[in-house]
């Protein structure tokens, strides 16, 4: 919490927003995951979306041990490729925040980014750690996929379907959209 959470609680508008939506999705996840794993990754998704965003498209790459500690001349290119995936985009105090908040929450990416090598325990699936790939998938529960138009948006499209030139601002406004930089593969 205090290395993750509390950076990101600037004002108290923060405060505010992240206490809403604690409210609403902690009570129906609260006996599937753990409270302070829970926390941090609600914190990236409201604060770091793209870490967030990230995250949770790879869990490959986060949940179980170490990286093999026998990578050695590929340890550069994966490091590259966990930056790339998860860092690209931020900015110099949300690196390091991110870098972090990874570490602390995915052991495995302490053999990416500090040398520090661990196997998988079974005390994090018992513990409903969100390292572990049993427990991995809890934490999203409630995320809305990246293909899902708010209600809002529907709403306003089908309003307006017989109004040429709001669709075609519409559809020009989704193309301009910037997709996140691991998508672009």
């Amino acid at each position: 919490f205090h290395d993750i959470t509390y950076p990101l609680l600037q004002t108290p508008r923060d405060v505010v927003r992240f206490q809403n939506a604690i409210g609403v999705s902690w009570p129906a996840v609260s006996d599937d995951v753990d409270r302070t794993d829970f926390l941090s990754i609600e914190s990236l998704r409201l604060f770091v979306p793209t870490v967030h965003f990230a995250i949770r498209n790879h869990k490959e790459l986060l949940c179980g041990g170490s990286v093999d500690g026998n990578y050695g001349r590929q340890r550069d290119g994966i490091r590259e490729k966990y930056d790339e995936i998860f860092l690209s985009d931020l900015n110099a105090v949300q690196t390091d925040l991110a870098k972090n908040a990874l570490m602390r929450l995915f052991p495995k990416t302490e053999s990416i980014w500090s040398n520090v090598f661990m196997e998988e325990r079974n005390q994090w699936r018992a513990q409903k750690q969100v390292c572990s790939s049993h427990c991995f998938d809890n934490y999203f529960r409630f995320t809305l996929g990246d293909d899902t138009l708010p209600e809002s948006e529907i709403k306003a499209i089908l309003d307006n379907a017989s109004n040429h030139e709001f669709i075609a601002e519409t559809l020009q406004k989704g193309l301009a959209l910037k997709l996140p930089s691991f998508w672009k593969r």
